[in-house]
C-alpha cells in the first residue's frame, strides 16, 4: 500500500477503499453527456441512474455531434429505445422528490411521463427518504456493474456547454420547469466536472446505488453481476470516445448521509476533506459551487500556517441566484475568507471565479464542480458542495483517486493544469512553472489580453454586512437537519407511500415554504407603493380579488415585504375600509405563520447560533403576557415577520399573542380608515391638505395606541384575576 493510500481508514474518513483499473475526468456537460450516451447505448444487463434530478427531456447530444448519433439523443427517448430494443436490460431511474424551492427546475408529472411508456424493465422512483428539508444530492451512473460515473453533474436543465464556454452559444437552451414547462430556457456559461471508472472498485459502486434504491422503492433491484471485472481491458460498456487517463490507482470512497431511523449518520466525506487537505505541501487547487463551510476553511488556514510554502487557488461562483443563497452561502463566504485570512496568510490564496469575453460582453461562468486537488497526490472529486449541509444534512458522494506511481502524479498534474489553463488561458508549461517554482498565486487572477478566458478575484465586499446572516445559515446550511427525523413525512419503510403522520404538520410546513417561494417569485417586491399598487390593481377586477389581496397581503408580510407599502398599496386600490380589513386579516394571517414558524425553530436551535444568552432574553419574552405583545406590536422596533418569530420561539402563549397582536395592530388600521390613502399620498405630493392628511392619521394613532395600551393592560390584569 502506497503512503499516500495509507491515510484512509474504513470506517473513519472514508467508506471502501480499493483498485481502478481505468479512471478518467470528463470535463464540462458536452463531455459528460457525449460519454454518458454511448455507455447507456451499449448497455446489456442493467443502468442505474441515482441524482438529485433527471430530466427525461434533455438532449445529450447536440449541434454537429447530434447529427452523427445513431441512437435518439433526448434521455427519454434514448432510455426507452434501449428497453425495446433489449426487454432483459434493467433501467432504475432514482431521482430525489425535490422541495418546491426547486419546482420552476424541474420536469413536471416526471413519474407519469415514465409509466405512460409501458416498459416494464425501466423502474422509475422519487427517492425522498431524507429529514425534512434535506435533499438527496448524490450523482452515480452505474452501467452493467462494470463502468461508473460519479461527480457534481446531473442530467438536468440548464448544465450543458462546451468547454469553451463561449458568450452566446445558441445550443446552451433547455426546457423551462414550472409554470411554462415547454418555454425554451437560456442559460450563461456553465462549468463542471464528472468521472469515469472502471475495475474491481465500481462493485462498491454497484452497491451504493442498489442500497438507495432499496430505502426508496419496494422493486427489488436485479442483483450485483458477478462475471464483471475480468482482466485489465476496458470494459464492454466504456465510452470509446474517452481514453482512460488512469490505469491501475488506488481510489477511496466517501459517503454522507443523514441520520435516519435505522440509520446512523455518515460523515465521512467531510473527514476525508479535512484528512486529505492536511497532506498538502505545496498547492492546492479548488472548484466547487460554493465556499462556506467553517470545518474546511479552518483545515485549509491550518494547512497554510503550518507549510509557508503552501498556495490555495479557489474557483467558485461570482454571483449568487437569489436572497436565500445570497444570505446563507455568500454571506458564509465572508465567513469562510475571514477564517482563511487567519494568521497573516492572506497573500497565499486567491478566491476567483472564471469569465468568458468576446469583444465588448463577459459574462462569468458558473461553477458547479466539486473538485480538490493536493499538489500532485490526491485528486478529490464528488457531489459535496463546500457547504456546511454537504458535510452532514444532504446525501453525498465523494471519491478520491491517490498518485501513487509517477504516471498517476502526472496525470493528476495535467488535469489541475489543463483546468486552470481553461479558465485564465496562460499556457501549461507557464502554469506548472509558477506551481514549481513558488511563485504568487495571484499571476493567476492577472487578466492575459491574448486570452478571452480569464479568472476575476471575488468581490465579498457586498456581502459582508447582509443582515440576518447566522439566522439563515442555521436555515437554509445547516451542518445537521433542523427539524427532528420525527416530523418529517419520509420513514424508512415508507416505500410506496407519499405520506405518513403527522400529514397535518408537514402540509403546513410546505405550505409555509410554497407561500415564500411564490411571494419571493411574483410579487413586486422592489419595497414600492407604486409597484405593489400597480399589482393589486391587475387583479381588482376579479370577484375573488378581496381574497386575493388578503392572501398577497399575509403572503408579502411574512417574507419581509414592508407592511407600510403593502396596506398603502391595500387603501389606495379598495378604499379606506376595504383596504383597512384585507391588510388587517392579512397581516393577522402573516403573524400567526410567523409563529407556527418560530415555535418549530425553538429556543434549543438559536442557542447553538446565539449562546445562552438568547434563552433569558426569549424567557422574558414569554413571561410579560399580553401588554409585552402589544407594546412591541405598537413600537416598529423590528421587521413584522421577525416579531411574529421571536414570539413564536420564546414560546408566548398562543392566545396573548393573538389578543396582543390585535391590540398592537388596532391603532395604525383605524387611523387609516378615518384618514385614507391622503397618509400616503403626501410623500407624493407635501402640499397643505396632504400634510395635514399626515398629521391627523399621526395624531390619530398617537391616541389610539395610547388607548389600546390601556386596554391591554385592564385586559391583562382581568384574565390574571380570573386565572
Amino acid at each position: 500500500m502506497s503512503d499516500n493510500l495509507s491515510i484512509f481508514r474504513p470506517g473513519k474518513n472514508c467508506w471502501k477503499t480499493g483498485m481502478a483499473d481505468h479512471a478518467a475526468i470528463l470535463v464540462d456537460s458536452s463531455n459528460y453527456y457525449g460519454a454518458l450516451y454511448e455507455a447507456i447505448s451499449k448497455a446489456q444487463r442493467s443502468i442505474f441512474v441515482l441524482g438529485w434530478d433527471i430530466d427525461s427531456r434533455i438532449k445529450l447530444k447536440r449541434g454537429e455531434d447530434s447529427k452523427s448519433a445513431k441512437d435518439a439523443v433526448t434521455f427519454f427517448e434514448l432510455i426507452c429505445s434501449k428497453a425495446r430494443e433489449n426487454p432483459d436490460l434493467q433501467i432504475y431511474l432514482n431521482r430525489w422528490d425535490y422541495s418546491l424551492f426547486f419546482m420552476g427546475q424541474r420536469e413536471p408529472f416526471w413519474v407519469r411521463k415514465w409509466k405512460r411508456c409501458g416498459l416494464k424493465n425501466i423502474h422509475v422512483c422519487l427517492d425522498g427518504v431524507v429529514p425534512l428539508a434535506a435533499c438527496h444530492h448524490q450523482k452515480v451512473v452505474v452501467i452493467d456493474d462494470e463502468v461508473a460515473f460519479w461527480g457534481g453533474m446531473d442530467v438536468a436543465l440548464g448544465r450543458w456547454d462546451w468547454r469553451q464556454h463561449h458568450v452566446n452559444n445558441p445550443y446552451r437552451a433547455d426546457p423551462s420547469g414550472l409554470p411554462a414547462p415547454k418555454k425554451k430556457m437560456r442559460y450563461g456559461p456553465y462549468h463542471d466536472i464528472q468521472a469515469v471508472i472502471a475495475g474491481p472498485i465500481v462493485s462498491d459502486y454497484a452497491r451504493l446505488v442498489r442500497d438507495r434504491w432499496r430505502l426508496a422503492s419496494s422493486v427489488k433491484p436485479l442483483p450485483l453481476s458477478q462475471d464483471s471485472y475480468k482482466g485489465k481491458d476496458l470494459p464492454q460498456a466504456w465510452p470509446d470516445s474517452f481514453r482512460p487517463q488512469f490505469s491501475d490507482i488506488p481510489v477511496a470512497l466517501a459517503r454522507t448521509v443523514p441520520a435516519m431511523p435505522g440509520h446512523r449518520a455518515v460523515q465521512e466525506g467531510l473527514k476525508m476533506f479535512v484528512d486529505v487537505i492536511a497532506q498538502a505541501e505545496n498547492f492546492i487547487y479548488i472548484e466547487n459551487q460554493y465556499l462556506a463551510c467553517d470545518e474546511i476553511a479552518e483545515a485549509l488556514n491550518r494547512q497554510l500556517q503550518e507549510k509557508p510554502g503552501l498556495r490555495l487557488l479557489a474557483v467558485s461562483c461570482d454571483r449568487p441566484q437569489g436572497i436565500m443563497e445570497r444570505k446563507s452561502m455568500w454571506g458564509g463566504r465572508v465567513v469562510f475568507r475571514d477564517i482563511l485570512e487567519k494568521g497573516g496568510v492572506g497573500d497565499r490564496f486567491e478566491l476567483v471565479y472564471p469569465a468568458s469575453k468576446e469583444g465588448r460582453t463577459e459574462k462569468s461562468i458558473h461553477i458547479h464542480s466539486k473538485m480538490l486537488i493536493i499538489d500532485d497526490k490526491f485528486l478529490h472529486l464528488g457531489s459535496s458542495n463546500i457547504a456546511n449541509r454537504s458535510m452532514g444534512m444532504d446525501t453525498e458522494f465523494d471519491v478520491t483517486l491517490t498518485g501513487d506511481t509517477p504516471e498517476s502524479r502526472k496525470a493528476i498534474a495535467a488535469i489541475r493544469n489543463d483546468l486552470i489553463r481553461e479558465h485564465c488561458g496562460r499556457e501549461i508549461k507557464e502554469i506548472q512553472n509558477v506551481i514549481d517554482k513558488g511563485q504568487s498565486v495571484n499571476i493567476f487572477a492577472e487578466e492575459l489580453k491574448t486570452s478571452r478566458q480569464h479568472l476575476r478575484r471575488l468581490d465579498d465586499a457586498p456581502y459582508r454586512n447582509e443582515p440576518f446572516v447566522k439566522l439563515v445559515r442555521a436555515i437554509a446550511d445547516p451542518k445537521q437537519p433542523i427539524i427532528p427525523m420525527a416530523f418529517t413525512h419520509i420513514l424508512h419503510r415508507r416505500k410506496e407511500s407519499r405520506f405518513a403522520p403527522p400529514v397535518t404538520a408537514l402540509l403546513c410546513i410546505f405550505a409555509v415554504v410554497a407561500v415564500i417561494f411564490l411571494g419571493w417569485k411574483y410579487l413586486p417586491l422592489d419595497r414600492s407603493i407604486d409597484q405593489a399598487t400597480a399589482f393589486l390593481k391587475r387583479l381588482s377586477a376579479s370577484p375573488w380579488s378581496l381574497f386575493y389581496a388578503t392572501g398577497l397581503y399575509a403572503i408579502g408580510s411574512a417574507i419581509f415585504f414592508p407592511l407600510t407599502a403593502l396596506t398603502g398599496a391595500c387603501v389606495a386600490v379598495f378604499g379606506p375600509m376595504k383596504g383597512v380589513v384585507i391588510s388587517f386579516t392579512g397581516a393577522m394571517i402573516s403573524s400567526l405563520i410567523g409563529f407556527a414558524i418560530g415555535r418549530l425553530i425553538g429556543v434549543k436551535r438559536l442557542e447553538a447560533i446565539f449562546g445562552k444568552k438568547i434563552s433569558k432574553v426569549m424567557n422574558k419574552i414569554r413571561d410579560t403576557g399580553i401588554v409585552a405583545v402589544t407594546l412591541i406590536r405598537l413600537l416598529p422596533i423590528a421587521p413584522y415577520p421577525l416579531v411574529n418569530m421571536v414570539f413564536g420561539v420564546a414560546g408566548v402563549p398562543l392566545n396573548n399573542f393573538i389578543i396582543g397582536t390585535i391590540f398592537g395592530l388596532i391603532p395604525g388600521k383605524i387611523a387609516l380608515a378615518v384618514a385614507g390613502d391622503g397618509i400616503f399620498k403626501v410623500f407624493e405630493h407635501p402640499d397643505p391638505k396632504n400634510i395635514a392628511y399626515l398629521c391627523g392619521g399621526l395624531l390619530l394613532w398617537l391616541a389610539m395606541m395610547l388607548g389600546t395600551q390601556k386596554i391591554a393592560q385592564r385586559f391583562s390584569k382581568r384574565s390574571e384575576r380570573s386565572a
